[in-house]
């Protein structure tokens, strides 16, 4: 299972490096796919633990992130 999902992640951001114009550099798609396997199961942790400290940063952080991508992608 560990294998598909992150076959699944490389895929998705593969297609988004290029729909966004992301090089290798920008977007190292193997150190992407190892975080967000990392984030998801830390993530699932924490709150099975109760802990949400610093959750909201994080996920607003990303939202961010990808706002930026895509207007930066609309801009050219």
């Amino acid at each position: 299972m560990n294998n598909e999902w992150r076959s699944v992640l490389r895929e998705a951001f593969v297609r988004a490096a290029a729909e966004y114009g992301l090089t290798e550099d920008d977007f190292p798609v193997e150190a992407l796919v190892a975080m967000t396997m990392t984030f998801a199961q830390g993530y699932a942790l924490e709150r099975l633990e109760g802990i949400d400290e610093g959750h909201i940063a994080l996920l607003d952080w990303i939202e961010r992130w990808l706002e930026s991508l895509e207007e930066r992608r609309s801009a050219s």
